[in-house]
């Protein structure tokens, strides 16, 4: 199965439109990736992938359900070092497109990614990256394609896959898919994924690994 971002959710719209001008936008702003869960009284709440819990001074209930994959931006407003808790003002809530893991690809081409950072945490592989399109709408066309190659070893080898759907051009863009580790293989003796992508600045394909039993501690680490 492919994963094609598609106007059919209204937080994943509000997400990929915004996407190209983030870094731009955010000034002074936190931002982390992280998941939603939720409270005893209803309210959701997110865990950062830095094991800090972020509670927003208003309802996500309308735009995200516990289990989600968060990309978030915030001012605190209050904080508890001995809980690890940040009282805060969201600035953006987007919930990260989930990709599958596919045998097979329909993709026509690969357009390439500026990969920023991959990494595992809170059970997902997520990647960080920029794409190029004409604009900011253009990109909800895009497609992510994670194909499963081969499984070598204790190796499960991944290919990342995006293809532009025709919609390249000169914007850079900044946006994120993850992929929920329960779709691996059932297999207990994959340790290592190995993931191949196309180098959007270069051209080349590269190579990235991330071994399953080691957490990534800082999300922008230089693996």
């Amino acid at each position: 199965m492919n994963f094609n971002i598609k106007l059919c959710c209204t937080v994943f719209l509000v997400f990929l439109m915004f996407s190209c001008d983030f870094e731009q936008t955010t000034g002074s702003y936190n931002e982390t990736f992280g998941v939603a869960f939720e409270a005893d009284d209803g309210s959701l709440f997110i865990r950062s992938d830095n094991g800090e819990i972020i509670v927003p001074d208003e309802s996500l209930t309308t735009i995200l359900d516990g289990g989600d994959r968060v990309w978030i931006s915030y001012t605190i407003k209050s904080s508890d070092e001995q809980t690890k808790t940040l009282h805060v003002r969201p600035y953006r809530v987007l919930s990260v497109a989930i990709a599958n893991l596919s045998r097979e690809s329909t993709a026509t081409t690969d357009d390439g990614v500026d990969l920023r950072e991959v990494w595992i945490a809170q059970n997902f592989l997520t990647f960080d990256f920029h794409v190029r399109a004409k604009d900011q709408n253009a990109i909800k066309n895009h497609q992510y394609i994670l194909i499963q190659k081969s499984i070598i070893n204790d190796t499960l080898n991944i290919k990342f896959i995006h293809d532009a759907q025709a919609n390249t051009g000169t914007l850079s863009c900044r946006t994120a898919v993850a992929l929920n580790l329960d779709d691996l293989p059932a297999q207990s003796k994959i340790l290592t994924l190995a993931i191949e992508y196309k180098d959007l600045l270069d051209g080349t394909l590269k190579m990235v690994y991330r071994n399953l039993l080691i957490k990534d501690k800082n999300i922008y680490n230089d693996n």
